[in-house]
């Protein structure tokens, strides 16, 4: 998928979570859509020309060290490495202490890591799929074969759209029809 599908489904997940958790604070509910965005295409750092390894020259350093040990839909497309992220930056933010930035820093950590999760589950519509069962299993789980760039994307990034259109009241067909 490209980093415009990965980041409406991340835009999807965000969505989801601010809905579930209502944070009734704007700064938070920004900071979860933000987590949910930068998580839908933080597990392509492990491919050197995506999007987020673009992104900056620390983004970029870091995408030529990762892609120097894994290899793209690698081990930064699996369950675990979520988990392990997860763990780290729970942690990270306990540590941390108790302010406004706290909340900023759990708000996004919300958004990050279902933003991560819809990563992956639109990887798995690839027909390269991920390992979903890594480290037990390296075998490349694929439920679609859905490939990068094709039409088939493109319908999945307008259900996506139209899904959050809907979501936030937006009248797709005055627009179509302008």
């Amino acid at each position: 998928m490209t980093y415009l599908t990965h980041a409406l489904g991340g835009a999807l997940a965000g969505t989801a979570v601010i809905a579930i958790l209502n944070p009734g604070d704007k700064v938070a509910a920004a900071a979860i859509m933000s987590g949910a965005v930068i998580g839908s295409l933080l597990p392509d750092i492990d491919h050197t020309r995506s999007k987020v390894s673009r992104s900056s020259a620390a983004a970029k350093i870091t995408s030529y060290a990762v892609s120097a040990v894994t290899k793209h839909r690698g081990f930064f497309h699996t369950p675990l490495f979520v988990l392990i992220l997860a763990l780290a930056l729970g942690t990270v933010i306990n540590i941390l202490p108790n302010d406004d930035f706290v909340l900023a820093a759990w708000s996004l950590y919300f958004g990050l890591l279902p933003g991560m999760l819809s990563h992956l589950l639109l990887d798995t519509c690839n027909p390269g799929g991920i390992m979903w069962l890594y480290p037990v299993s390296n075998k490349k789980l694929s439920i679609l074969p859905i490939k990068t760039g094709s039409l088939g994307e493109i319908a999945v990034a307008i259900i996506l759209a139209v899904l959050l259109a809907g979501w936030y009241g937006i009248d797709i067909m005055s627009i179509l029809h302008r």
